[in-house]
């Protein structure tokens, strides 16, 4: 969608009011700004018509990496836990063999 809106329509207005011979000078603004209104208007709903696809497309980048990164961490909170009782249940066998089966 934002490709259509961006590429396929602003642009063919802007290089069509702008270029060489068709070059209509100050009233170019009469035909790209009903032509951003318009896609604003078509957009809006679709994909909130931002119009660039870096101000569309970048914020959703990085969802993934902060759900890889928090599932790596819980993942780290698990094993840090499992190795810290673990190394208890090692302490407290080793104190065992040490002094000696009680009873």
């Amino acid at each position: 969608m934002e490709l259509i809106l961006d590429h396929g329509a602003w642009v063919s207005v802007i290089l069509g009011t702008a270029s060489g011979s068709q070059n209509v000078g100050v009233v170019a603004r009469f035909g790209s700004a009903p032509t951003i209104a318009l896609a604003g208007l078509v957009g809006s709903p679709i994909s909130g018509a931002s119009m660039n696809p870096a101000r569309t497309f970048g914020p959703d980048l990085p969802r993934p990496l902060h759900q890889l990164r928090s599932t790596i961490s819980r993942a780290d909170r698990r094993l840090r836990a499992s190795f810290g009782i673990a190394f208890v249940l090692a302490a407290a066998a080793a104190e065992v063999r040490r002094r000696g089966c009680p009873g």
